[in-house]
């Protein structure tokens, strides 16, 4: 106790302003949380990471006025592994995050995991799905990260390189506590796609679909399409704010197949191919694509 005490005395007298803003952010969040009521009829926005779910859920939260939140788990430590390994249970995680879930719209793309329980909890939600091709969302999420796309595994280094970047990207990669791992890390991705893709396909009638192809080529109209799907009104227009970067960006990397290699393109068409034939994905991309 009394280190800490010292640590946090030091601290101020290093960098006053700094541990003040630090306690200013710390008590708003502390206030937040407590005022704040989960909302029962929020819309959910799913989709699995780099598939274009932060910038949708945002745009339609402008174009609508309605409040969101684009991410959960990352403001919460371990609260994801404890839920998948059953150190704690749905709704005690939601009232760790009543304000997140207090909001409209909220976006978490490791819902993907827990879509029972997200129906469990709010049966009255409106829920969204974004689906992009298997090949340019694992190319997105490896140039993201700064991976290589053509290795047949990873190196000690890289995965010191994820570890580093965040625990929730670790697991994803490795797969071992969402029962997605594979003989590779481009197969272990090409499993998460899969598992995504069948949590949609086996759900449709709950989801508003939209992909991250049709978003790009007309972001707002498929914005005000999607906002009239849900039965919203739209109040705002989003023209000048389609452009905007809502999550870190990816490399520009060269196209897939220079980018992957002949040997893990097969990888993934192979785990993939009904899925994508369901969503009417092509089996491989051969032109240049963005994160």
């Amino acid at each position: 106790m009394k280190e800490v005490l010292k640590r946090k005395i030091k601290n101020f007298v290093d960098d006053p302003r700094r541990s003040i803003r630090n306690a200013r952010s710390r008590w708003l969040g502390s206030w937040r949380q407590w005022t704040s009521t989960v909302n029962p009829e929020p819309i959910l926005v799913l989709g699995n990471q780099k598939s274009g779910t932060s910038a949708i859920t945002a745009l339609l939260g402008e174009a609508t006025g309605l409040s969101y939140t684009i991410d959960v788990f990352c403001f919460f430590g371990d609260a994801e592994q404890k839920l998948l390994v059953g150190d704690m249970d749905f709704e005690t995680f939601v009232e760790k995050a009543r304000y997140r879930f207090s909001k409209d719209i909220v976006k978490e793309p490791s819902f993907i995991a827990f879509y029972e329980e997200l129906a469990s909890r709010f049966p009255d939600a409106r829920f969204v799905f974004v689906v992009r091709h298997p090949v340019a969302n694992i190319r997105s999420i490896l140039d993201r990260l700064g991976l290589p796309g053509d290795r047949a595994c990873l190196s000690a280094s890289h995965w010191e390189q994820v570890a580093e970047e965040s625990q929730n990207w670790e697991m994803i990669l490795r797969g071992r506590q969402y029962g997605h791992e594979g003989d590779t890390y481009i197969q272990t991705l090409a499993r998460r796609w899969k598992m995504s893709a069948r949590l949609y396909l086996s759900n449709s009638d709950r989801f508003k679909k939209i992909t991250y192809e049709a978003f790009t080529q007309d972001k707002d109209v498929r914005i005000y399409e999607l906002a009239r799907r849900l039965r919203l009104d739209v109040s705002n227009d989003i023209s000048d704010k389609v452009d905007v970067q809502y999550q870190p960006k990816g490399q520009k990397t060269a196209d897939p197949q220079s980018f992957f290699g002949e040997r893990n393109l097969e990888k993934i068409s192979e785990v993939c191919q009904p899925e994508m034939k369901s969503l009417g994905y092509e089996s491989l991309i051969s032109t240049r694509t963005r994160s």
